[in-house]
């Protein structure tokens, strides 16, 4: 009975299964509940038939932890089916589910060897010995898309999500059958390498994807790179002067798949990176950057730039609750040009629109990936914009967003969301001379699954209520949460549609203290509705939006949800922080026509100024730094800044 006794010897060794060294066969069947899975053969058996089976009772006295020789008669004639011998003849199937149970167990320590006579191999955790009919069945999968976990079947790695990296890293060594049904993925066993499936197992070092190589914008400004690559070890990133992936000069301390350039100058500017493992390296193509001169005085862009999943982050992460989130859905391709509020969810295809001020020239789109790949492809609604002259008329773009970003984004915030850059250039000369006069304008959107700005509003049905990020006018590329002066806006007198001054006149230094000569002089009287009670009809607010209640401004600053945070800095450098997702800066006032001075800025980093919709000779939002905030009313051609909340 030599092979019962390599079999079962563990069961005379072990002394307690609370050792921490060995876990008797018996007891880890017995904490898996699988004895009779196990064992159930040996008592079923009725004879020996002729020596090829042991009978019932001394299969009893295995599971009793007798050795084998105590329970029956030593036989040398071979004809005694060993313990080992009788598990050959079971079925394949349960006795991989008898140690998968042996597995499951984290005292067992030791090798497994299901089938044959012999100890486990050396090297061996699992050692499948057997000369049965049968193998080794494997997940039958039918893999999709050979760089993704899961497959299309939500039964097979359930829970896992696909642009997880440190989770598909963590797969390695992941095995399955493929069923072939994708002629490009023929029927095989697949290895998953950490980064995509493949037949041998093997990690194959190469770029999959970039982001933009064609990439425009304004002077001064910093733009975001990257690769995706597989198998890469190790990155460098290099400038060059000329348009090729070679030759360039190396950029220190660029070990990262992305590269954020600093502020670069006017002109173009050529970068390309390279990957490279143990096996190898690889390059990748050339980023283009072109830098052109800022467009905003000769017209305006403009479309939806902050999508909301509105599927996680329910009241976490500074993200507002779901119920009262707009969502977007971006498997929806119908084209939304403007803000959709009917069905109330953004879609994954959006149309912007380019509005020359006077007649410009060959205008054209562009987009650069800062943060994430959101974009399938884009289209101009007219292939002769881009060599058109005297275009004074608008022009639109149609983004497609990719349709798998409903699953991509989920559970992401601000922070960890996708952001991209979109782009109009135009040339300012009505009838295109040269490239020198190209100028550029461009929006900043970002896609994620949190409010892109908000507060809580406990009277609001939904107890949130989402502002655009920005006061009207502003400089949208800047950080909406950083005090600054690119993020005060445009002022404008009550129910007027146009600012009475741009951000940029607003700021003019001509017109900015409290001297007797720092005014408007012609500032003027007339502007506005006369009669009370009436609400701002002619709202500068674009489609989707609207101006806020008075009682709405309040309310914010009122809710117990929504921590105060006052920044008592400079000139452009105060304002209030509402909670997580919403600044409101401390733009102050341009006065009254009827007084002293009109047009005179007034409280400028210590007061913030924000119109209502109800006039009542006229409501406004104040707050001052003395933490002190409330509604109150003022003159109609007093000079405020309007913030819009969602419709």
């Amino acid at each position: 009975m030599k092979t019962a006794k390599l079999f079962l010897s563990p069961l005379r060794r072990a002394k307690s299964r609370r050792d921490d060294t060995l876990l008797t066969v018996c007891d880890s069947l017995r904490e898996m509940k699988t004895a009779n899975l196990f064992l159930s053969p040996l008592r079923r058996a009725k004879s020996r038939r002729d020596g090829m089976c042991i009978t019932a009772g001394e299969a009893e006295g295995v599971t009793r932890g007798a050795g084998a020789t105590s329970t029956h008669k030593s036989r040398r004639d071979g004809t005694l089916l060993t313990v080992c011998d009788s598990l050959r003849a079971f079925s394949l199937r349960a006795i991989l589910l008898s140690a998968l149970a042996l597995f499951s167990c984290a005292s067992l320590h030791a090798q497994v060897l299901i089938g044959g006579t012999d100890r486990p191999r050396n090297g061996a955790i699992l050692d499948l010995n057997s000369t049965a009919k049968g193998g080794l069945i494997l997940s039958n999968v039918t893999i999709t898309d050979p760089e993704k976990i899961p497959f299309n079947n939500p039964n097979v790695f359930p829970g896992i999500n696909a642009s997880n990296a440190d989770v598909n890293l963590a797969l390695r060594g992941a095995m399955v059958y493929n069923s072939g049904l994708d002629p490009a993925l023929p029927a095989g066993i697949y290895v998953w390498n950490g980064y995509s499936w493949t037949q041998d197992g093997a990690c194959v070092l190469s770029i999959i994807s970039t982001s933009s190589t064609s990439v425009t914008a304004g002077a001064g400004k910093s733009v975001t790179l990257s690769i995706t690559a597989t198998c890469a070890e190790r990155y460098q990133w290099y400038q060059n002067n000329v348009a090729s992936n070679t030759g360039g000069n190396l950029i220190s301390d660029t070990n990262a798949a992305s590269y954020k350039t600093p502020g670069l100058s006017l002109g173009t500017h050529y970068f390309y990176c390279t990957a490279s493992s143990s096996s190898g390296e690889v390059t990748s193509d050339v980023f283009t950057v072109n830098l052109l001169a800022s467009g905003s005085s000769k017209g305006s862009f403009s479309g939806n730039t902050c999508f909301d999943l509105a599927q996680g982050n329910d009241d976490l992460n500074g993200c507002g609750p779901v119920s009262g989130r707009k969502p977007t859905v971006f498997s929806d391709r119908n084209p939304q040009d403007g803000v959709i509020t009917a069905p109330v969810q953004y879609s994954g295809v959006q149309v912007y629109t380019f509005t020359p001020t006077g007649s410009v020239s060959h205008v054209r789109f562009g987009y650069t990936e800062t943060s994430g790949i959101s974009v399938d492809h884009i289209v101009p609604e007219s292939s002769a914009y881009a060599t058109a002259d005297n275009i004074n008329y608008a022009c639109k773009v149609t983004v497609y967003y990719r349709e798998d970003l409903d699953d991509e984004l989920k559970g992401t915030t601000r922070d960890t969301g996708h952001k991209l850059k979109l782009y109009a250039v135009y040339n300012s000369d009505p009838n295109y001379f040269t490239a020198s006069s190209d100028k550029v304008l461009e929006l900043n959107i970002s896609l994620q699954d949190c409010a892109c700005c908000g507060a809580y509003v406990s009277r609001s049905p939904d107890k949130w209520l989402n502002f655009m990020c920005h006061n009207l006018g502003a400089d949208e590329d800047a950080n909406p949460f950083t005090p600054d002066a690119a993020i005060h806006g445009a002022k404008y007198k009550w129910g007027t549609t146009a600012p009475a001054l741009t951000q940029e006149e607003d700021q003019d230094p001509a017109f900015v203290g409290m001297a007797s000569t720092n005014y408007y002089p012609n500032w003027g009287s007339t502007c506005c509705p006369s009669s009370n009670g009436a609400k701002w009809i002619n709202s500068p607010c674009p489609d989707g939006w609207r101006i806020p209640t008075a009682k709405e401004l309040e309310d914010v600053t009122k809710d117990i949800n929504n921590a105060l945070t006052y920044f008592n800095g400079g000139t452009y450098t105060s304002g209030l922080k509402i909670g997580s997702a919403l600044f409101l800066p401390s733009n102050g006032n341009r006065n009254a026509a009827n007084g002293s001075f009109p047009g005179r800025i007034e409280h400028l980093g210590k007061y913030g100024f924000y119109w209502s919709d109800d006039q009542a000779t006229t409501r406004y939002f104040h707050y001052d730094l003395m933490v002190r905030s409330n509604t109150q009313t003022l003159d109609q051609s007093n000079g405020i800044s309007v913030r819009c909340v969602a419709e």
